[in-house]
């Protein structure tokens, strides 16, 4: 039992911090009373409560080093412990945020928001806590609590000083969620019973032990939440938002077929790890890097392999997919940027600043206040810089990638861990089917025999299409321009108002427009231009369409009086559909119904005279209900008999938070569904 438990490692611990009062020894103590195998803890230890009263006694520096040296002394008991979970009272966190919020108050003028990221960060020779909980409460109740205690052994001093100082408590609790290094961190609302704070709390406790003891189980159908769940294990990035945690090389390789130099890039330029694949950075310069640049295509196969872990649970992570170029206003948008290293070497290549990466540090921080006023100086779109014609590639130019998986791999332990080496596969779903990924494959320790996975995947990614579809003042132009900016695609305005041209009679739109020859029906008209725009789209790059066959086939069922047969003897939306279906063959296509009431097109319409100008209306209202019933609730109905990926997103709120918020969100549908262009 003693080799088995180091090779597993140590218990799983959970810290449960908040202000006095907030009940942590009561949430402790339940929680390792109902966990098989769970011990309670508290910093300062058991061992150490004789000399406690004495270190509060003198305060200052003495206290503070007391319950510095306390932290360590529980790190020690807890590699002695035989327990599979430590639920831990008070640890570093508080040593941490205690002593900042009290030295804060000596009136230096420093706030809490001014102090530097290492102030808060954990020491890297203590083991950092799997879960961190943080318990918040209203202070009036915590006061009733603190109160009903003042004569007994669990008032200590803090309670006064809490009561003294009205805004301590907010600093403490301010102080508390700056502390990084916890793997995870959760806030309990401690203001109600103390029984439903340990029920949500147990549950939590019970999913994430589930994930650690079990992850390839946990993450079934989510390989990708699964690589960014182990390298936040080793503190390469957040696992909640992906995000790299420091400056820290990550031992990733990434191959490119076809290229003149070594087929390799090094992962110091990796970013962001989410579902939605891996985001990194290069330089013409970099090993590898000008193999990226130069690929004359948008999109480019690529294998990847990442280790990491521990001996003897460290895993190996392989897949093949694709990458494809990260616009710069995309990645600002999402708030990723180039690590600090390539912008320090982009930097001294142009002999702009003496910046050295490890003068500078390892911080955002202290990233932002060595950047350049102008980024664009060195960091650029990948697209438009090949483009250009101007000379070679400048390797002070900084470019954003992203990896997405197709297929992925992980090998985790070896001979000599407790069960064995265990070894996962996952492949996309093929195309149409409603799970992203097919449910995880064991393949070690044993291989079911004649047991083989097709893979379709592509040698050359297809582009995108994206329509937006919905009702006159939707939205579909204005988000559409935005969302295309953003992903640096092309935007192809709604066809119909094209080519009317300068035709805007009163009420046309419920009865079409002249077409060129006269003769042809405007719907024929437009559907067959559709599709001629279509064709030429194949050559060309991702795009973002408005309105496209389904919002055509709204119109063209507005001026039918409405009526549409959705089970297949209706014209128009039978050729829509089968468009729609052609073009699948060539892009992979997408669809975003921006969904708006009568009443807010009426409003749009007021408050914006190009709407009017654009689309004069007889009536008002009438006309927006008669278009609201064709354009909005038949388009929804048809998006249900596609078999593309599609969702419905409320555009009902204006203002330009509003705009950025519904663009944001197609952004990350679009990122969401890459994967599609390889199937």
């Amino acid at each position: 039992n003693d080799q088995q438990r180091i090779i597993t490692n140590l218990p799983f611990i959970v810290l449960v911090e908040g202000l006095d009062g907030s009940g942590k020894s009561t949430l402790v103590k339940r929680l390792a009373d109902s966990l098989e195998g769970g011990v309670a803890m508290a910093t300062p230890t058991e061992s150490l409560s004789s000399i406690r009263p004495i270190m509060d006694k003198r305060g200052g520096p003495v206290a503070r080093a007391f319950y510095m040296v306390s932290n360590y002394i529980l790190q020690h008991e807890i590699e002695r412990t035989h327990a599979d979970v430590v639920l831990v009272d008070r640890w570093y966190t508080s040593t941490c945020a205690y002593s900042v919020a009290w030295r804060n108050t000596s009136g230096d003028g420093t706030s809490l928001d001014q102090l530097p990221d290492s102030i808060f960060r954990w020491p890297r020779d203590l083991r950092k806590p799997n879960l961190f909980f943080i318990l918040e409460l209203d202070d009036h109740v915590r006061k009733e609590r603190v109160h009903s205690r003042a004569h007994s052994p669990a008032y200590n001093p803090w309670d006064g000083r809490l009561d003294e100082d009205a805004c301590l408590g907010h600093r403490i609790q301010k102080a508390l969620h700056r502390v990084q290094g916890p793997h995870e961190k959760i806030t309990l609302n401690a203001n109600q019973t103390a029984h439903q704070v340990f029920k949500d709390a147990l549950q939590i406790v019970k999913q994430r032990l589930h994930r650690h003891r079990r992850p390839a189980d946990y993450f079934s159908r989510d390989p990708m939440s699964y690589f960014t769940w182990t390298a936040s294990q080793q503190g390469l990035c957040s696992f909640s938002t992906g995000k790299r945690s420091r400056h820290q090389q990550w031992s990733m390789q990434l191959a490119i077929p076809n290229c003149h130099t070594p087929p390799s890039i090094r992962s110091v330029g990796v970013c962001l790890a989410n579902k939605f694949g891996i985001v990194f950075y290069t330089t013409s310069d970099s090993p590898g890097g000008a193999a990226v640049e130069k690929n004359d295509d948008n999109c480019s196969l690529a294998s990847m392999l990442s280790l990491g872990g521990h001996y003897p649970s460290e895993y190996q992570w392989r897949a093949e997919g694709f990458i494809m170029p990260v616009s710069t206003l995309e990645q600002k948008i999402l708030g990723t940027h180039p690590p600090l290293s390539l912008i320090s070497n982009s930097l001294v290549s142009r002999n702009t600043t003496n910046c050295d990466a490890g003068a500078v540090g390892d911080t955002d921080d202290q990233l932002n206040d060595h950047r350049p006023s102008r980024p664009s100086d060195y960091w650029k779109d990948a697209k438009a810089y090949r483009s250009r014609e101007d000379g070679p590639l400048d390797p002070a130019v900084v470019f954003g990638w992203r990896f997405i998986p197709l297929r992925m791999e992980v090998l985790v332990g070896g001979p000599s861990s407790p069960e064995g080496p265990q070894r996962w596969e996952w492949t996309r779903s093929e195309k149409g089917e409603e799970e992203e990924w097919r449910v995880v494959r064991g393949i070690l320790p044993f291989s079911p025999p004649g047991l083989r996975l097709k893979h379709s995947f592509r040698t050359k990614m297809r582009p995108i299409t994206l329509a937006l579809t919905g009702t006159h003042c939707a939205g579909k132009a204005t988000i559409g321009k935005k969302v295309a900016e953003i992903l640096g695609w092309n935007f192809d305005p709604e066809l119909g108002d094209v080519l009317r041209g300068e035709n805007r009679a009163v009420g046309g739109h419920a009865d079409g427009y002249d077409t060129a020859d006269k003769i042809t029906s405007w719907d024929d008209y437009i559907y067959e231009q559709e599709n001629l725009r279509d064709r030429r789209a194949v050559t060309s790059s991702s795009r973002i369409v408005e309105t496209w066959h389904l919002g055509n086939c709204g119109w063209a069922t507005l001026r039918n009086g409405g009526k549409i047969d959705f089970d297949g003897s209706d014209t128009n939306a039978v050729r829509a559909r089968e468009a729609i279906e052609q073009h699948t063959e060539t892009h992979t296509v997408l669809m975003v119904h921006l969904s708006v009431s009568v009443d807010d097109s009426v409003r749009r319409r007021h408050n914006d005279a190009r709407n009017t100008e654009r689309l004069p209306l007889k009536n008002e209202e009438d006309d927006c209900r008669v278009m609201h019933d064709a354009v909005d609730v038949v388009v929804r109905k048809l998006l249900g008999t596609v078999s593309v990926a599609k969702i419905i997103v409320d555009n009902s709120e204006d203002g330009d938070a509003a705009m950025e918020a519904v663009s944001l969100k197609l952004v990350k549908f679009v990122l969401q569904n890459y994967w599609r262009c390889g199937m």
